[in-house]
């Protein structure tokens, strides 16, 4: 998953525990949430957004 989604060391451990106990992720990390939704891991929208308006 790391080479796939080119992440550092210890991101995909932590997509891999969100995968595992099916939770959302929230992180602000761009690279590692491109991977999440691509790995069909929710993603919660920042405090004070929406995703639709």
């Amino acid at each position: 998953m790391a080479a796939r989604h080119q992440l550092i060391a210890y991101d995909p451990s932590y997509l891999a525990l969100t995968i595992e106990s099916e939770l959302a992720l929230a992180m602000l990390d761009r690279r590692l949430a491109a991977a999440a939704l691509a790995e069909g891991v929710a993603i919660p929208a920042p405090c004070g957004e929406t995703k639709d308006p």
